[in-house]
């Protein structure tokens, strides 16, 4: 499966839409702003996620105790390209980026994205971002107006004034709306996907509910976790040549974690019996073992942390490794 494809906020408008969160984040994360972050930590992404529309079909959460995780901050500084800069320079960019936009990463508790991607209701990759942030309306519109392509304009949603739409969407690829919940959670996203998120708070439409919100409440806690469904006509084949049988996958989880110096990425697919889970880790545990030969030092290295087992119909994949030796073989490349 392409996952590039199933993934609507690596694209354009994903980028744009995101983009406010993003430098901030990466500015702190990559300068160990341990002191200027919250201490709080494990945000319920329950309250996000009941705000996610019935139609989603997708949904990662990341809680922001990522960006004061220590694991995370030194993997980012090992493997940055400009790791000679001084915290206190970082600390100087994201001091003025704060000041330019009037927002605090201190203040955001956590980010859920979902997105519709095999729906009615989406004609084409629908998909928004709903933050959990003690920001000011106004200062967070005009952030976005900063770099966006035609003005924000706030207009009647629901009876209520709590959507922004582009004064000119005619005149963008990939208009930006926003919205603002009843308990002032903001969805930032495609204007389907806001107008859904914003019919659970307004119109009384139904959140997300049945396998793919059981299955991101089971996955393994993490400061970054995911799920999504796998619709039936998904080209599920071309990753391994068509020849790993995999046609069956129904949900696709994974979490990020850290723990005594390590970082961890684990994956679960979900088949319909064990069979099939079994026989992809076969798959897989083949192909690596004959391309080994082909690999450098450094990539069978990275290799020998993957791990494959079967937990009755779902595959698990693991990957763990030191952030340490992941640094130096990072370096090694």
């Amino acid at each position: 499966m392409n996952l590039s494809k199933r993934l609507p906020w690596a694209d354009g408008a994903g980028r744009r839409v995101l983009l406010v969160l993003a430098v901030v984040a990466m500015v702190v994360a990559s300068a160990g702003c341990l002191s200027m972050l919250s201490d709080e930590e494990g945000a319920d992404s329950s309250k996000q996620t009941a705000k996610v529309p019935a139609e989603a079909d997708m949904l990662v959460n990341v809680d922001m105790a990522i960006f004061g995780d220590e694991e995370t901050t030194a993997l980012l500084d090992g493997l940055g390209e400009e790791t000679d800069s001084s915290a206190a320079e970082m600390e100087e960019l994201y001091t003025e980026f704060r000041n330019e936009t009037g927002l605090d990463l201190a203040d955001l508790e956590q980010t859920t994205m979902f997105g519709m991607t095999d729906t009615e209701a989406a004609s084409e990759s629908e998909f928004a971002v709903l933050i959990d942030a003690d920001w000011d309306t106004e200062t967070l519109i005009d952030a976005l107006n900063e770099d966006a392509e035609t003005t924000l304009e706030q207009t009647e949603y629901a009876g209520e004034d709590v959507l922004w739409k582009p004064a000119n969407p005619d005149a963008t690829s990939d208009p930006v709306y926003v919205g603002e919940h009843d308990d002032g959670q903001y969805v930032i996203g495609t204007k389907a996907a806001v107008t859904a998120s914003l019919d659970v708070s307004y119109e009384g439409a139904e959140p997300v509910s049945g396998t793919l919100l059981e299955t991101f409440e089971d996955t393994t806690e993490g400061l970054v976790t995911f799920a999504m469904d796998v619709p039936e006509t998904a080209d599920q084949g071309d990753d391994f040549g068509g020849a790993a049988p995999t046609e069956s996958v129904e949900t696709i989880t994974g979490a990020y974690t850290t723990s005594d110096g390590n970082a961890s990425i684990e994956i679960r697919m979900a088949f319909g019996d064990a069979e099939q889970a079994e026989n992809l880790e076969g798959t897989i545990n083949f192909m690596l073992s004959q391309s080994t030969s082909d690999m450098t030092e450094t990539e069978q290295q990275l290799v020998a942390n993957l791990d494959t087992e079967t937990d009755g119909s779902t595959l698990v994949v693991t990957w763990d490794a030191s952030v340490d030796t992941l640094i130096e073989l990072a370096n090694e490349q």
